[in-house]
């Protein structure tokens, strides 16, 4: 079993933080010896309320890996096959050093089997999955969810403020997502807790909040801040050559303007698990050349360093600095940067992240 010491209020930018996002799981003894596979048919049983005493279960995948984005966290991936009469699913579950993270079912043949049925109503459904959950990880933390979903009254696609604690709810023809957001100094970051239905069936649930975690939520960087500083590294880019298709390449000047500009402030991660705030700045051109729309930066919000920095588009068309590689028809990042894409395997199977969070990660050279 677990316990978890969370402090739910902040007072000032930097205790908001350490406060609300310093979330510490402590699993005892017994929870950390029991073995995964028990833990998922336990979660079958006691939380989605499955009725297991009528299906064969097989594991069929039992995956152990380390990712490195993991930061050394073991994480192990199964795959159970559940068959009774008129009715088989395959189910997901991942777990992060023996946490469960991920809860998902596929069915394939007629209806899942019940012995403790959710409701057809997707709210109440939801408050009694959270109320199960809580009561099998002996988990208080999931009580502030459990508040904030009782402000609900209907299912539609809506935001839902307490404190600096947000609801986001999103319905699309057979899909219905709940997300658990943190927001801090307008930064939405994500509490890691998520549901999720289809067809007005439970399809599972992802839980990542022992992991998550908020480096700085400071934005000290303002948004003028960040587009100034985007125009000053598009300096660099704006000289392009060109391919005229024959082989050759032509000198071209893209124009950038001011009028049309996507400004965001929106999150990434420099270690495993952990955020920070970070300026989305995107600049387009006047004219495109050869598939080249535009210039793009990210800017850490917290101290104003650069995340990365690149033209948008493709085909045909390298910066002039990298003139003399004529084969190239990828664009080149700055000399001074070396941009790697860091897949964050954390908010997996929500509509907004789509699975995963792709965001691009600065490496000095």
């Amino acid at each position: 079993m677990k316990a978890f010491k969370k402090n739910r209020y902040f007072a000032g930018l930097v205790l908001a933080v350490a406060l609300v996002f310093s979330l510490a799981h402590v699993s005892g003894a017994s929870s950390s010896e029991i073995p995964v596979q028990d833990k998922a048919v336990s979660v079958m049983t006691d939380v989605v309320g499955l009725d297991m005493a009528k299906y064969n279960i097989e594991l069929t995948h039992n995956i152990v890996t380390q990712p490195e984005i993991y930061g050394g966290l073991v994480r192990e991936e199964l795959t159970y096959n559940i068959e009774a009469d008129g009715s088989k699913a395959l189910v997901d579950c991942t777990f992060i050093n023996k946490t469960l993270t991920r809860f998902y079912m596929y069915p394939l043949e007629g209806s899942l089997l019940y012995a403790q049925p959710l409701s057809a109503d997707q709210l109440t459904a939801t408050k009694t999955l959270l109320e199960r959950y809580q009561t099998y990880m002996g988990a208080s933390y999931l009580q502030e969810a459990r508040n904030i979903l009782d402000t609900v009254t209907e299912i539609k696609t809506t935001n839902v403020t307490m404190d600096n604690m947000k609801l986001i709810i999103r319905e699309s023809d057979s899909h219905l997502d709940l997300m658990w957001w943190y927001t801090i100094n307008g930064a939405d970051f994500p509490w890691g807790l998520s549901v999720d239905f289809v067809n007005g069936e439970l399809k599972g649930f992802s839980d990542y909040t022992s992991f998550y975690r908020v480096g700085s939520a400071d934005v000290n960087i303002s948004r003028d801040e960040a587009i100034h500083i985007t125009k000053d590294l598009a300096k660099d880019y704006t000289t392009l050559n060109v391919s005229t298709g024959n082989g050759d390449y032509t000198e071209v000047t893209l124009n950038l303007t001011e009028e049309h500009m996507t400004v965001e402030l929106q999150i990434g991660n420099r270690e495993p698990f952990t955020f920070y705030p970070l300026w989305y700045v995107r600049l387009y051109a006047e004219k495109a050349y050869g598939g080249t729309d535009g210039f793009q930066a990210g800017i850490w919000a917290d101290t104003g360093e650069i995340a990365y920095s690149q033209l948008t588009g493709h085909h045909g068309v390298i910066p002039l600095e990298d003139s003399s590689n004529q084969s190239s028809t990828q664009l080149q990042t700055s000399s001074d940067q070396n941009l790697i894409p860091y897949l964050f395997a954390g908010i997996a199977a929500t509509t907004i992240v789509a699975t995963a969070l792709l965001v691009l990660k600065k490496r000095s050279k």
